[in-house]
């Protein structure tokens, strides 16, 4: 069991990464027609695919105008 300093940690990195994951997300499903659940598959093949972490492969792809993003 994770203590809890470590775990609210993990959420706060977790809430922190969502929303340039949620932006890739969105721009895989307006310009080739995935749904929600065909886009993450897609962002997660592309992360294991090439080693990247995908919050990573997210803000390379087009979540780099969101606040908090990781650079």
């Amino acid at each position: 069991m994770l203590g809890l300093g470590v775990e609210a940690e993990q959420l706060r990195q977790a809430l922190q990464e969502r929303p340039s994951i949620d932006v890739a997300k969105g721009i895989l499903m307006a310009l080739y027609g995935y749904d929600e659940q065909g886009a993450f598959t897609a962002l997660r093949r592309v992360s294991a695919h090439h080693g990247v972490a995908l919050p990573d492969v997210a803000v390379a792809f087009g979540g780099c105008g969101v606040p908090g993003h990781r650079r």
